[in-house]
């Protein structure tokens, strides 16, 4: 589709008025897998918004890690002038991002590059998810500071036990990532706080595989009833949607 058509397509979606829910997928993922990946979370969230996948062009290959960096380099542009496109022609309605993984990366240069272009009242309607983002602590760090604070709280799904991240970590000198941050350290918390960020631990879901890097689909399908007023695990006025550090874990035993 030309832009002009896609963009006709969006606003005149019955569901539109309900938002819009993009994916940007990671790595090792082609375009089918990324389509169906897109379809598994709209059904079992059975969230009501338009659902747009982003597709950068990964080379779907596990040994071609770096090469699907330098694709993420070459996508920051198209994926900032999708955000824009789809908050303006959204009419006021929510755009939600949900990022996996490498995406994760994307996203945040994409939004970092939007903050750069002055660009505060589409970040202002813009709720982040990312999932087991692959993004060097140092690296987000910087990419927060210039981005700062979110209107809407910017959510993380991380996992200490994530297979592929550590994987990441050790074809990158062994660098920490992201996704598998210690939600047990106290410097985790108050970073999390002023950044406007709710980290939280999803380890007790289970995975599709021993990769543990796909939990994130689990959590779709309870995500609305753990933060719905009414869950029977919400626990006093915490929500996972609240700024700070939760684990998953400690909302379903309750």
């Amino acid at each position: 589709m030309r832009e002009d058509e896609f963009r006709t397509a969006v606003s005149n979606d019955p569901r539109k008025g309900s938002g819009v829910v993009v994916f940007v997928h990671g790595f090792n993922h082609n375009f089918p897998e990324a389509l169906y990946r897109l379809v598994q979370l709209s059904v079992d969230s059975r969230a009501d918004g338009v659902p747009v996948l982003f597709s950068w062009p990964s080379a779907g290959s596990p040994f071609a890690y770096l090469a699907d960096k330098d694709a993420v380099a070459f996508s920051r542009d198209g994926l900032a002038r999708t955000l824009s496109a789809l908050v303006d022609d959204a009419e006021g309605a929510p755009v939600q991002v949900v990022a996996h993984s490498m995406g994760g990366l994307l996203t945040m240069e994409a939004l970092r590059q939007l903050k750069l272009e002055g660009q505060d009242d589409l970040l202002d309607q813009l709720s982040v998810v990312m999932a087991a983002p692959d993004i060097d602590p140092d690296v987000f760090r910087a990419q927060i500071a210039v981005i700062g604070p979110m209107a809407r709280t910017m959510t993380l799904l991380v996992s200490q036990d994530d297979r592929a991240l550590d994987l990441s970590s050790r074809l990158s000198s062994h660098r920490a990532r992201v996704g598998a941050l210690d939600v047990a350290d106290p410097r985790v918390e108050r970073a999390a706080r002023a950044a406007n960020i709710a980290i939280v631990d999803i380890s007790a879901l289970p995975a599709s595989n021993r990769i543990n890097h796909d939990r994130y689909v689990e959590l779709s399908a309870i995500y609305g009833e753990l933060n719905s007023e009414q869950s029977p695990y919400r626990t006093g006025a915490t929500a996972l949607s609240e700024a700070g550090v939760h684990v998953l874990d400690a909302f379903l035993r309750n």
